[in-house]
């Protein structure tokens, strides 16, 4: 008579989470509690190397997105999992993140003990997620980097670039300013590298030097780098690779009880004065929980050793004197970014709703210009307001062994630049305590709409995978006086499938996937012919992957893979004088996409 009374409990939570909670009982609704009677469970203790327990360890599913944490006596235990291969991590601050793979059958509990290793500069046993199963970044053919949270804590940064090249070996950035940083992975970014939230690709006007990834890792719980094309999970642009930032999950907490929590954090950078704060606030009754928070961060100009510039000296060239020292002009920025998020989680899985907001206001040197203090050629600068937001419904439902993924996203997207005047300014708050109103001559703005769905299957025998489709609508409109790109809608439609074979020792994969892009434009004082206004492509991706386990801790990988990134709207249509980088750019409407092919071989080793 127990089970009857937790499938009532399930089916009585969901109608709470529907009262309270409309938009997401589409995601809901159609979970079956009655598959808990095919469930598993895992239970165990996680201790430290000399047997102590440890409470508090996170113990997680990262394909559920489900997880716990362990008790005072360091024990824990998942209920009503699906049956099949899970991989679990067990995360705690200050030991390495370990990673168990275990078969649950229907009814029964499996039991897992876990010695949590004390985290010195070993590299961490992680998952991954953007691959046809979570797995080891050990075991998965991808060549794949993860940091968690507790990494991007200690290496915190206005700039995802920056942020990314201090952290994973391999990985660059392109520098304009403090908070400027694009990541390169091998010699590609911009628009060459896709940048993504959850998996939802985020558009950010990448086309240009200047324009770099609207994301901060305030809110990320971990960040997936993966090198080389990935057109297969995630589209056009993800020509080089992808970079997959993972929001932190809604809290939750044991039914009838409640948890509250927070974090505070500050930063502090001598060079160019720039003070950061950040707040995380959580809290959980029962199933469901709560999660908000901000980082605000504000930073003067650079300064350089004062030395004499080439004006000075005549020296110029590539390794010649610097154009500027001492206090460099037009290179200060503030920016602030907030988010809440509310979700619960049960038999049928997690759903959440998620909303965030980005806004960066900077200056920036021109080319043209001169030393400070020239009253016949001072330095000239552009101030720039880029701003971003979000608001994704996504869940993780579990019916009869699938795990569905929906995703629904909105995104909005704003670039605006003013004109260069050398008078720029960043105060949010004029001298009459209200917002300031700027006039920018180049006004962006683009409205993205995106549908992803995911589905993994059941393992059949030894396969297990992913089948997907995304469908995606951008809604770009130039509105000020200068017209950069034309108005334009795109559509683009993907279907995929990425399969994955495990033959102990060996681990197998292989994807495919097709894009159907159409870019329709409105003829403006810039476009030359307006019957060129309308493109459409039609794409085909792939991959294969091994890789084989060689010894205790050593494997052998090898991936071929190949992506593409359509053109955009700025390539195909622009005409015109571009400002920040001082050059008249013209566009082809008859530029078909670009092509990459890759083929990896590496050696993994983790002790």
């Amino acid at each position: 008579m127990v089970l009857p009374s937790i499938l009532q409990r399930s089916a009585n939570q969901n109608r709470l989470l529907c009262a309270g909670l409309p938009l997401l009982c589409v995601f809901v609704l159609f979970a079956d509690p009655a598959s808990a009677q095919t469930r598993g469970a895992v239970a165990g203790q996680v201790t430290t190397p000399d047997g102590e327990p440890l409470p508090g360890v996170q113990v997680v599913d990262p394909t559920l997105q489900r997880g716990v944490t362990t008790g005072p006596d360091g024990q824990y235990r998942l209920d009503r999992l699906p049956t099949g291969t899970h991989t679990l991590e067990y995360r705690f601050v200050g030991f390495q993140t370990a990673v168990q793979e275990v078969s649950l059958a229907a009814g029964k509990t499996a039991e897992v003990d876990v010695a949590l290793q004390s985290r010195v500069l070993e590299t961490e046993g992680v998952t991954v997620t953007g691959t046809a199963r979570a797995r080891s970044t050990l075991t998965t053919p991808q060549s794949v980097d993860v940091l968690n949270e507790e990494d991007l804590d200690v290496n915190r940064s206005a700039s995802l670039g920056d942020l990314l090249s201090n952290s994973v070996a391999g990985v660059s950035s392109i520098k304009t300013g403090s908070q400027a940083g694009k990541p390169v992975l091998r010699g590609l970014s911009g628009n060459r590298i896709r940048v993504l939230k959850d998996g939802i690709a985020q558009e950010y006007y990448q086309f240009g030097v200047r324009h770099f990834p609207t994301t901060s890792s305030n809110e990320a719980e971990r960040i997936e780098v993966v090198r080389g094309p990935s057109s297969i999970q995630y589209g056009s642009d993800a020509l080089g690779g992808a970079i997959n930032v993972l929001t932190k999950d809604a809290p939750t907490a044991d039914l009838g009880e409640s948890r509250v929590g927070g974090k505070f954090r500050s930063q502090y950078f001598t060079n160019n004065d720039e003070r950061a704060v950040g707040l995380d606030l959580q809290g959980a009754r029962g199933p469901v929980g709560v999660r908000a928070g901000f980082e605000r961060r504000i930073a003067d100009n650079y300064t350089a050793p004062d030395e004499a510039t080439f004006f000075d000296t005549g020296n110029k060239g590539t390794f010649g004197d610097p154009k500027y020292t001492d206090e460099i002009p037009f290179t200060n920025f503030e920016q602030w970014n907030g988010y809440a998020q509310v979700g619960t989680q049960g038999d049928f899985g997690t759903v959440q709703l998620y909303g965030d907001y980005w806004v960066n206001r900077h200056n920036f040197l021109l080319p043209t210009g001169g030393p400070k203090g020239n009253a016949n050629n001072p330095p000239d600068g552009l101030g720039q307001n880029l701003e971003h937001g979000n608001l994704v419904a996504k869940a993780n439902l579990v019916a009869d062994g699938f795990v569905i993924r929906p995703r629904l996203s909105l995104q909005t997207s704003i670039r605006q630049s003013g004109a260069p005047n050398g008078e720029q300014t960043l105060d949010f708050i004029d001298d009459n305590g209200g917002f300031n109103d700027f006039d920018y001559p180049l006004d962006l703005k683009t409205d993205i709409y995106t549908g992803r769905l995911e589905v993994v299957h059941p393992e059949i025998g030894p396969v297990g995978g992913t089948l997907g489709a995304e469908v995606q609508r951008q809604d770009a409109n130039t509105r000020g006086l200068a017209e950069l790109q034309p108005t334009a809608d795109t559509w683009n439609v993907g279907l995929f499938a990425f399969e994955e074979i495990d033959l102990a020792p060996w681990t197998l994969n292989a994807g495919i996937r097709g894009d159907v892009r159409t870019i329709d434009a409105e003829p403006n004082d810039r476009t030359t012919d307006s019957d060129a206004l309308e493109n459409e492509y039609v794409t085909l991706s792939g991959a294969l992957g091994a890789n084989v386990k060689v010894a205790d801790g050593i494997a052998l990988a090898t991936n071929l893979s190949s992506g593409f990134r359509a053109p955009s709207i700025f390539e195909l249509y622009a005409n015109g004088v571009h400002g920040g980088v001082a050059a008249f750019q013209v566009g082809d409407p008859d530029l078909d996409p670009e092509r990459a092919y890759s083929a990896d071989v590496s050696v993994r080793v983790r002790r």
